[in-house]
């Protein structure tokens, strides 16, 4: 497959999947926007990605609040347009617990977030 002038969000790209989807997406010669609440862990791995000749940057992203997928969404097509969105981004570490509805109603509300907030922001904005 080759992503040869194409820009990619890969959301939850600081590391698990959402890297590796990065990784590849790069090495298919797309520019990734790397997207991630983990800043500081999602720039440094951009950074390594840069070093091996990739083009990748990161950007903070928290996928379970409304007003940064707003935020991010128009941060990001001011610079141009996005041809690609895949999204890893998710949150689940389930413990037995009396939170266990609570955390599985995060995990849940996180994983569809960016569909239902910043998918359609993008869209209708433009």
């Amino acid at each position: 497959m080759k992503m040869d002038g194409k820009t990619v969000v890969v959301t939850g790209a600081a590391s698990g999947i959402g890297l590796a989807t990065a990784e590849a997406m790069v090495q298919a010669g797309a520019t990734v926007i790397m997207a991630d609440l983990a800043l500081e862990k999602g720039r440094a791995e951009a950074e390594r990605l840069r070093a091996a000749g990739h083009d990748a940057r990161c950007e903070q992203l928290d996928v379970s609040s409304p007003e940064s997928v707003t935020s991010f969404a128009r941060r990001v097509l001011a610079q141009g347009e996005v041809h690609v969105l895949v999204n890893c981004a998710g949150w689940g570490k389930p413990r037995p617990s009396s939170t266990t509805n609570l955390i599985f109603g995060i995990a849940s509300s996180t994983s569809i977030s960016w569909v239902r907030f910043g998918w359609h922001v993008p869209c209708l904005s433009r």
